[in-house]
């Protein structure tokens, strides 16, 4: 068995020597050879960066403000006023036929205190709604109180003649008038015939008929003849207080003389008549007496002619 491990011996030291000589022949070729393809270590560190870090990006950006968020003005009072009337106008005129919506108008026209606004909300409302006699009225005082009376006249003449039969539209104008023109009685007194002949007929006529003794007893307050004669008239009408009136007329004509009576009672033609009638009653009570007279005579001189006898 020694020949044969001696052979062996031999064989791997041989194998071994030519491993060994070929591995220094590779490394003398690869030392040789230039470098075709660099290390990990040479890629990393010749190849640019590719992606900057977040503290990079942060430190190269430029500066920017931060970006401040003004806050929305707040309205005025005023300004809320006005864009609630603009709404309200707006709301009117896409549905004209709505009354609420012209009174909402006006409302928010005298908020603002918008004169014109005013002045044409009233416009617009009462020539689609004529008959609302309160609106005339509230137009007029609005008139009267920038002092213009004349215009506040006009806006009652244009009431009465739009709605006549309003016995209140009629009180506010004579009112009206007497305050803005006291020397003119006349006009005055005009103005409150108008009125009973317009209102003063039907059930609720009597405001204007207590107007116009009012304003005779202001007129005259010493002689009640026209006050008298006022009530004597609204007494011939159907009014719901006909008994106030009577009443009124049965204590101022207690308090009067007969004379005043009958001038506030009875018209010429019919004064003239109870005069006639008067004198005719008393021509018959003056002949009645003077009858009995000479009857009373005639028997007390029958009895001393028959004893003469």
């Amino acid at each position: 068995w020694r020949p044969l491990l001696r052979s062996r011996s031999r064989s791997a030291t041989g194998s071994l020597a030519w491993t060994g000589a070929r591995l220094r022949t590779a490394m003398e070729t690869t030392a040789a050879a230039p470098s075709t393809a660099p290390t990990n270590m040479e890629t990393t560190a010749a190849a640019p960066s590719e992606a900057p870090t977040a503290m990079e990006i942060t430190a190269a950006a430029p500066s920017v403000a931060p970006t401040v968020i003004e806050a929305a003005p707040v309205p005025s009072a005023a300004e809320l006023l006005e864009a609630a009337c603009a709404a309200a106008w707006a709301k009117a005129r896409a549905s004209p036929d709505e009354p609420l919506s012209w009174t909402n108008v006006l409302s928010a026209a005298e908020k603002v205190g918008d004169l014109a606004q005013i002045r044409e909300a009233y416009t617009e409302l009462l020539r689609r709604y004529p008959l609302c006699y309160g609106f005339w009225s509230k137009l007029a005082k609005l008139e009267g109180e920038r002092g213009d009376h004349d215009a506040a006249l006009a806006v009652f003449e244009r009431g009465v003649a739009a709605v006549g039969q309003s016995t209140e539209l009629w009180c506010a104008y004579t009112a009206a008038f007497a305050a803005a023109r006291p020397d003119d009685v006349d006009g005055a007194r005009s103005l409150h015939e108008r009125a009973v002949l317009a209102s003063g007929g039907c059930a609720q006529g009597h405001p204007v008929w207590e107007a116009l003794e009012r304003f005779e007893h202001a007129c005259a307050p010493a002689d009640p003849v026209a006050v008298l004669a006022a009530q004597w008239r609204a007494l011939g009408k159907p009014l719901r207080e006909a008994e106030a009136v009577l009443a009124r007329a049965l204590a101022l004509a207690r308090a009067s003389p007969a004379a005043t009576v009958e001038a506030a009672w009875l018209s010429a033609d019919e004064r003239v008549a109870f005069e006639s009638e008067m004198a005719l009653v008393a021509l018959g009570a003056a002949r009645a007496s003077a009858s009995a007279a000479a009857d009373a005579a005639a028997k007390e001189g029958a009895p001393a002619a028959a004893g003469e006898g």
